[in-house]
């Protein structure tokens, strides 16, 4: 019965996909009104699967029915087009900015402009680069994904699909070897986020969470070294997951420095001859806002800078006290974007594992709930907002689930954490 009901779910989740997908290929984005719905049929769907199993583990039919329907939605995804993203043309230049040059972060796409000699396809895909002023900031590791995208077939999205679907299967596949049929597992493998930002719209965040996951899986195994490698990797990959480092390797003098070496030599070829995307990270840092919550509040009481300062320093605080009272990397990285000026929905691929991991009801909120973002003035049609603007209700529907979510977990905190094992070191 209940093998059959995740059959059943997993059903209705692949035509709610394949209704994405049909409609994403059409002249015109699907509108947001469809999208969030598909978003919410997936949501539910995979809710319903790890409820029905959540005082049991997956038995093998059942198992085999998660692991199948999760590689039909990234089939699905793979032949969709990407939704309201327009990220992946900046992927397409930097991978031949780096075959061509060697460094991706010496000049931004718009000093190409005007140029007769560039082909037609890359004529096009230049045009169509966000910010195309500024050089690109994505680090190394995504640069050599790039690479080869471009090596495979030159300014053509299906490789970049395939890499990161790569290692997005990599980390289901990690999270199976620490958590075993765990009915947690479907946190993950049926994601709509995950789903969403990887399988449709090819972003970079599965690269950096396949090294974090593979760094706890290691560390849990007791091999520091590669642990610290694999760290070091994710950190060239997003910059931000420096955050998790000294947490995952504490105590470690040795591989922190060798976590902290194999970032560095990474980024050592680019900054030798002149440019490393460090001038693009700090206009990021301090001038760029979307989707912020803390910070937004803040900075229209004491401005940006102030703001900018105040939330380094109450993440800083919070740092020091999860250090000594929690290991729930989830609730760490759900603080970061609480705080954080930019939280655009493809940065919570990385607490999706986490939450597989040690399950949590405002876990699963937050990283279903901020697809809500894409609810912008430019998708939605809205004169009177500009492309990036949300409208009132945006903010309320992305946390006030979230708050809930928190109010059931602290119901059930007690009994949660007496039967919970974490594997996370």
């Amino acid at each position: 019965m209940r093998t059959s009901l995740t059959v059943a779910a997993g059903a209705l989740s692949a035509a709610a996909w394949g209704l994405l997908a049909y409609a994403s290929r059409q002249s015109t984005p699907p509108s947001i009104v469809l999208f969030l719905t598909v978003i919410a049929v997936a949501s539910a769907a995979g809710i319903s699967v790890f409820w029905v199993f959540a005082k049991q583990e997956l038995p093998p039919s059942a198992l085999a029915a998660v692991i199948g329907f999760a590689l039909l939605f990234r089939l699905i995804g793979f032949l969709g087009q990407p939704l309201y993203e327009d990220d992946f043309y900046r992927y397409l230049w930097d991978g031949r900015t780096f075959a061509l040059t060697g460094n991706p972060y010496q000049h931004p796409p718009a000093d190409s402009f005007g140029q007769t000699e560039l082909p037609s396809k890359f004529d096009e895909i230049l045009s169509r680069i966000n910010y195309p002023e500024i050089p690109t900031i994505y680090g190394p590791v995504c640069q050599l994904a790039f690479l080869l995208g471009y090596w495979i077939s030159p300014g053509a999205l299906w490789p970049l699909k395939l890499i990161f679907l790569a290692a997005d299967l990599g980390i289901l596949l990690l999270l199976f070897r620490l958590i075993g049929p765990s009915p947690a597992l479907v946190i993950y493998a049926w994601s709509p986020l995950v789903i969403k930002e990887i399988a449709f719209t090819a972003h970079t965040d599965a690269l950096a969470a396949a090294f974090v996951i593979a760094s706890v899986l290691l560390a849990h195994r007791k091999r520091d070294m590669a642990a610290a490698t694999a760290l070091g990797l994710a950190v060239a990959a997003r910059s931000f997951t420096i955050i998790l480092v000294p947490l995952l390797l504490w105590k470690r003098w040795r591989a922190l420095a060798v976590s902290i070496l194999v970032a560095m030599a990474l980024y050592a070829p680019f900054v030798a001859s002149g440019a490393s995307g460090g001038g693009s990270m700090k206009t990021f840092a301090t001038q760029w806002e979307f989707n912020s919550f803390v910070y937004g509040l803040l900075k229209s009481f004491i401005g940006p800078a102030p703001a900018l300062i105040a939330c380094f320093a109450l993440f800083a605080a919070f740092y020091v006290w999860f250090l000594k009272n929690s290991d729930d990397y989830s609730l760490l990285l759900g603080m970061f974007f609480l705080l954080s000026p930019v939280v655009n929905a493809w940065y919570l691929v990385l607490i999706v594992p986490f939450v597989a991991l040690r399950p949590s009801a405002w876990g699963i909120a937050a990283v279903t709930v901020v697809l809500v973002s894409y609810a912008t003035g430019a998708n939605l049609h809205l004169a009177n907002l500009g492309g990036y603007d949300h409208p009132w209700w945006v903010r309320p529907v992305e946390i006030i689930p979230i708050v809930i979510a928190l109010v059931w977990d602290k119901r059930f905190w007690r009994q949660r954490s007496a039967t919970t094992a974490s594997l996370l070191v």
